[in-house]
C-alpha cells in the first residue's frame, strides 16, 4: 500500500484534472488514477460559457486551451423543418461586455489536454495511468482504495470525477446504476473543407426538430465542425457507447430541410450515446470522500454545461478547503447552481423537440425576443464567478 499522498482523485476526465489542479495550486499532494491507458477524451465538441473560461483562467489552464478554441460570432436558432432563422444570438464584443468573459467552442481533447499539460507543470500532481478502481473502503480518517492491478493507496481526501458510472458513488450514495433518459446522441467530427461552402458553418448552428435537434459548431481552431444530433427514441439494446453509420440519424431527420440535410448528410460514421442520469442526489459526500463532475450531476448537454459545471466544482472545492471548511459542506455551496442547470436542460429538451401545435407556438416566442432579453434570461449562468485560489 503507498501513503503520503494526503488527496487521491478518481478520473483523469476533465473533472479529475480540474481538480488536481484546484487542489495542488492550494498546497494538496494529489494523486490521479485514470483507468485507461492514456489521458484521453472520447467524444466531440463543446461549448466554453463565460463561467467556464472564469473557472480556467483561475486554474491557469486558460491560455493552454485558447489557441485550439474557436470564437463563433453568433448562435443562430433554426427551424429544422423549414430552415427558417428564428432567432441570432451574437456573441461578440456586445456579449463580452456584459459577461466579462468571452464565449468559445473548442474539441474535448484540446481542453482536456490543456488541463493535462497544466496538471504537468505542478510537482505535487501524480498522474497514474491503467489505474481501474475496483474497490473503497471509506473510513472516517481514510479512504482506503484497491486497483485491478491489485495494488493499494489510502488517502485523507478522495475525489470521485469518474463520471455518471461512477464507482465511487456507488460507495457513498449507492443509489443504483444510471437511468436511460429516452434520448440518444449522435456525435461525429467532419473536415470543415467539406461543408466550408455552407452559410453560416463557422458560427454555432442549433436546429429544432420533432422530436429531436441538431447543433453543430467549428472545433480544432476552425478546422472541423463538430455535430451532435439528438433524437428521442426507446434504445433497447443500447451499449453506453457504440459506433454506427449514418442511417439512424437520416431517418429521424427525413424531412429536414436541404440546409440542415446537407450537414447532417456529411459523416459517414458516428458514435451513438445513450442519455443517462441520475435522481438528484442530496448528499455528495462520505466522511473525506466527494463526489463532483458528472459522477454527482449527470445532466442532459442541451445547456451545454455539463464540462462546465465539473471545472465549476473543482475550483469551488479548491476553495472551499483552502478556507479550512469541512467536505461536509461543500454540497451547499454547489447544490442549488447545478440543480437548476441539470433541471434547465430537461426543460430545453422538451422545448427544443416539441412538435405541431407547440412547435409553433415556440417559434414565434424565440422570433419575438431579442438577443439581450435572451441573454438577460441567461445571466444567473453566465455572470458567475470562480472564486481565487
Amino acid at each position: 500500500m503507498t501513503t503520503g499522498i494526503t488527496t487521491g482523485i478518481i478520473g483523469g476526465g476533465i473533472a479529475g484534472l480540474a481538480s488536481a489542479i484546484a487542489l495542488a495550486k492550494i498546497g494538496k499532494d494529489v494523486e490521479v488514477f485514470e483507468k485507461a491507458s492514456a489521458f484521453e477524451e472520447v467524444g466531440a465538441g463543446l461549448q466554453i460559457g463565460p463561467n467556464a473560461v472564469s473557472a480556467l483562467k483561475v486554474l491557469g489552464a486558460y491560455d493552454a486551451i485558447e489557441q485550439q478554441a474557436f470564437a463563433p460570432e453568433h448562435i443562430l436558432i433554426r427551424d429544422g423543418l423549414t430552415g427558417k432563422l428564428l432567432n441570432r444570438l451574437h456573441l461578440g464584443d456586445s456579449f463580452e461586455k456584459m459577461f466579462k468573459q468571452p464565449y468559445r467552442v473548442i474539441h474535448r481533447a484540446d481542453l482536456l489536454n490543456g488541463l493535462l499539460e497544466t496538471a504537468k507543470t505542478f510537482s505535487n500532481i501524480n498522474l497514474k495511468t491503467s489505474k481501474s478502481l475496483t474497490s473503497l473502503e471509506i473510513n472516517k480518517n481514510s479512504n482506503e482504495c484497491t486497483f485491478s492491478d491489485d495494488t493499494t493507496t489510502n488517502h485523507e481526501i478522495l475525489v470521485g470525477a469518474d463520471g455518471f458510472r461512477s464507482i465511487v458513488r456507488r460507495h457513498i450514495i449507492n443509489d443504483g446504476p444510471p437511468v436511460y433518459a429516452g434520448h440518444s446522441l449522435f456525435r461525429s467530427l467532419i473536415p470543415i473543407e467539406n461543408v466550408k461552402n455552407i452559410q453560416n458553418i463557422l458560427d454555432v448552428n442549433l436546429w429544432l426538430y420533432p422530436r429531436g435537434h441538431v447543433v453543430h459548431y467549428p472545433v480544432s481552431n476552425g478546422t472541423k465542425i463538430n455535430i451532435v444530433a439528438a433524437v428521442e427514441q426507446n434504445w433497447e439494446k443500447r451499449g453506453w457507447s457504440l459506433p454506427t453509420d449514418s442511417t439512424q440519424v437520416l431517418e429521424h431527420f427525413k424531412k429536414a430541410h436541404d440546409s440542415l440535410m446537407a450537414i447532417i448528410s456529411q459523416p459517414h460514421e458516428w458514435l451513438k450515446w445513450a442519455a443517462a442520469g441520475h435522481p438528484h442526489a442530496s448528499t455528495w459526500h462520505r466522511n473525506n470522500a466527494v463526489l463532483i463532475g458528472d459522477a454527482v450531476h449527470p445532466t442532459l448537454p442541451y445547456m451545454a454545461q455539463g464540462a462546465a459545471m465539473a471545472i465549476e466544482d473543482a475550483v469551488c472545492l479548491g476553495s472551499h478547503l483552502n478556507n479550512n471548511r469541512e467536505i461536509k459542506d461543500y454540497a451547499q455551496v454547489r447544490q442549488t447552481r447545478t440543480q437548476k442547470i441539470v433541471d434547465t436542460s430537461t426543460r430545453l429538451g422538451k422545448i427544443y423537440h416539441m412538435t405541431n401545435p407547440s412547435r409553433i407556438a415556440r417559434n414565434l416566442v424565440i422570433q419575438n425576443t431579442s438577443s439581450i432579453s435572451q441573454f438577460k434570461r441567461m445571466s444567473w449562468l453566465y455572470s458567475w464567478r470562480a472564486p481565487e485560489l
